[in-house]
């Protein structure tokens, strides 16, 4: 597993977001490391599992509102960079 420290834009600030990154059989795991900003809004290690079709799946139910605009804000930062720098492409 390694770790990706990425700057997601919440509501016009910029704060860092820690990153778990795993390769999976069925594709990439992205863990959500629980900060003060995502306080209460995000579970800790929250994962993010990207399919081989390239979407993201996670629980939604297990978020508020808040953390729904988080977790998409952290998804649109992750699917922008390159292969290299988000655990590789799926095979």
């Amino acid at each position: 597993m390694m770790t990706r420290q990425i700057t997601v834009n919440l509501h016009g600030n910029l704060v860092m977001a820690d990153l778990q990154v795993e390769k999976a059989a069925n594709g990439v795991v992205y863990y959500i490391v629980a900060n003060k900003n995502f306080s209460g809004q995000i579970p800790d290690q929250f994962p993010i599992v990207v399919n081989e079709a390239h979407e993201p799946e996670y629980d939604k139910q297990a978020l508020s509102e808040e953390g729904l605009y988080i977790v998409l804000q952290i998804w649109n930062e992750i699917r922008a960079l390159p292969a290299q720098f988000k655990g590789g492409e799926i095979s």
